[in-house]
């Protein structure tokens, strides 16, 4: 079995290695693996040791060139045993397979400059429960997060499309949908989902409810579409959500953030 599983890795990273072949030369740094290219000075994440927290950085300085982290490649990441993945802001796309089978990642940190992930990016990644998705990127692919333990996932207003078991024997609490107009899916995006509450815009809820594959769930139009007023944080009421400016949830937000108390009141925050 465990030679096996050794074929399997060592297959992946081939893959990973051989669909960078415009990336010429193959360096090592902290553990992580790259492909750069020296006439873009930009690299791509092929493989990584194993380790708890696994940190891209922005750039990677090989043979005194510097380097721009713009992707992981292909399977670049796949079947590492990290729980926690911090993706570089320069990062712009991430491969096929790029985390499938990190059956123990827990979670994925990564900035607003992603602007492409390729299908099944993070599938079987049976413990994910924390993940932001870039606003950047408008459509979640085929078997992207089949079989992960998601809890609550917020999908930004600029998504249109998920594909074909993107959700996939997920475990979904709560699905927050930014958009007032329903995202296509496919009669299977959400295959032996249940229990799944979809939260949506106020004023969106009939949309939802009228949408095929939508209309299968539970589906509350709690999502603020307006802000009230400015103040600061109040500690007497009991916080329900928080939402950036993207509409994204999050209570651990800094910064301005839109939030919902409580008492029903709406209001814009600056949280310290």
């Amino acid at each position: 079995m465990q030679t096996k599983v050794i074929r399997i890795v060592t297959l992946f990273i081939f893959l990973s290695i051989s669909s960078i072949n415009a990336f010429s030369k193959l360096f090592i740094k902290n553990g992580i693996y790259y492909a750069g290219n020296e006439d873009t000075k930009e690299a791509s994440v092929v493989q990584a040791n194993n380790k708890e927290v696994i940190s891209i950085p922005d750039d990677v300085e090989y043979d005194d060139i510097t380097y721009k982290v713009t992707s992981i490649a292909i399977n670049g990441l796949a079947f590492c045993t990290m729980k926690q993945l911090i993706i570089g802001k320069n990062v712009r796309s991430i491969g096929q397979g790029a985390c499938a089978g990190c059956m123990d990642l827990v979670s994925v940190t990564m900035g607003e400059s992603v602007s492409f992930i390729d299908e099944g990016a993070f599938s079987s990644c049976y413990s994910l429960k924390d993940i932001s998705w870039p606003s950047a990127v408008t459509e979640i692919k085929k078997g992207m997060f089949l079989g992960c333990p998601l809890e609550d996932f917020s999908i930004p207003a600029t998504v249109i499309s998920i594909g074909e078991l993107a959700f996939s024997m997920a475990k979904i609490t709560n699905l927050y949908c930014q958009s007032s107009n329903p995202p296509s899916v496919f009669s299977d995006t959400f295959f032996l989902v249940s229990g799944m509450t979809v939260h949506v815009p106020e004023g969106s809820l009939e949309s939802y409810q009228n949408a095929s594959v939508w209309k299968d769930f539970t589906i509350t139009d709690d999502i603020p579409s307006a802000i009230l007023y400015v103040s600061r944080d109040e500690e007497s009421l009991i916080l329900k959500n928080s939402f950036n400016l993207n509409g994204q949830k999050n209570t651990r937000l800094k910064g301005i953030v839109i939030q919902q108390y409580s008492d029903g009141t709406i209001k814009k925050v600056l949280k310290k």
